[in-house]
């Protein structure tokens, strides 16, 4: 993942291309899981919230809209914020729920 971001920031910038094929992967895994209540759950969860005022309903409604609006220009505006120096990488392992007694040194 690492080497990935590191590389569309540098040899291998983002193209129409790819964005155009990421975007239907992600649009159409957003539509075939619309039906599963779980990805409901997880979608809705904030939009009543103050500290996320910009996450409504309409942006699940309007996902497919949304998603078509993003550019290259605005991939490679994110890329550029995004730290893969060793020093800006946080790696985080977590467990949720009950403790596997083999995971349990």
């Amino acid at each position: 993942c690492r080497e990935v971001l590191t590389g569309l920031t540098t040899s291998s910038p983002p193209t129409r291309d790819n964005l155009d094929s990421a975007r239907r992967v992600v649009v159409n895994r957003h539509l075939a899981e619309l039906i599963s209540n779980k990805y409901w759950c997880e979608q809705l969860t904030g939009t009543s919230f103050e500290s996320m005022p910009n996450k409504r309903l309409c942006g699940l409604r309007d996902y497919p809209k949304l998603a078509d609006q993003v550019t290259v220009n605005d991939l490679a505006a994110i890329l550029k914020l995004v730290d893969t120096r060793d020093d800006g990488i946080h790696t985080c392992i977590a467990t949720s729920g009950i403790a596997d007694d083999a995971a349990v040194d």
